[in-house]
Order: structure tokens, then C-alpha cells, then sequence
């Protein structure tokens, strides 16, 4: 979670600082969240995300993957480009992430969706047991 709030504080630095910048970071909700109903331990499997881009002048940027005990935190990290001149067309995106089975207890992923109303951080969990 430290991990996460740091990104976030580098993200609100990054898109705050100069008028040089001619592009900013942003954290975009994730908006479905597909893993499998379990794991098997020391296996290979995928999960898949799909979040989206704004407009066009959106592009993925990073994945944010991070451990935090048996949980993995999960974010979506976007760039924009300021200067583009962008159609307003809202871009669904999804993506597979691989995740190696190395840990016998469950996971529990904590998908970022965004922020409350006061500006806490929004995450959904889900728990895939692992089998031997």
C-alpha cells in the first residue's frame, strides 16, 4: 500500500509541476477484473483487466503490480499527452497479466477503482484460493 501512495504522490507531482510538461501521469479505475476461481501452486496462470482511456490522447503507461503479504495491489497507470489534440472517443482497453504461482496461502488482488468522495483510495478485492 506504501508503494501505492507513493505512486499516487509522484503522480499528482508529475502532473502538477512545470508548464514545460507536455504530458501528465494519471491512476485510471480499473473497470472489470477477471481471475480464474483458483491457482495452482507453482503454475503459470493469467488474470485480465480492462480499465479506460479518456480520449485519444490516452495511452497506457505502466501496470502497478505491487506485494503487500499475500495480497498484490493492482493499478492502472495512464500518460496523456496535453499537447495532442484528442477525439473524445472513451477507448475500453484490456490487458493480461501473468502471475506465478509462488505462495501456497490465497491471493487476494486489490483492484484500484478509483477514489471516494473524500479522496481515499477505492479497491475491490478478490481472493483466489491456491491448490496443490
Amino acid at each position: 500500500m506504501k508503494k501505492l501512495l507513493i505512486l499516487i504522490t509522484m503522480v499528482c507531482i508529475i502532473s502538477c509541476s512545470s508548464d514545460d510538461t507536455n504530458f501528465a501521469l494519471h491512476l485510471a479505475p480499473i473497470e472489470e477484473a477477471e481471475v480464474p476461481e483458483s491457482f495452482t501452486y507453482r503454475s503459470l496462470d493469467t488474470i485480465s483487466i480492462s480499465y479506460k482511456l479518456p480520449n485519444t490522447s490516452y495511452a497506457l503507461y505502466d501496470v502497478v503490480y505491487t506485494y503487500q503479504d499475500t495480497a498484490r495491489v493492482v493499478a492502472v497507470e495512464l500518460i496523456e499527452d496535453i499537447e495532442q489534440n484528442s477525439q473524445n472517443d472513451t477507448i475500453v482497453e484490456r490487458i493480461t497479466i501473468p502471475i506465478r504461482v509462488t505462495q501456497r496461502e490465497n491471493y487476494l488482488f486489490k483492484f484500484y477503482k478509483g477514489k471516494d468522495s473524500i479522496g481515499n483510495n477505492i479497491f475491490e478485492e478478490i481472493e483466489v484460493p491456491v491448490i496443490e
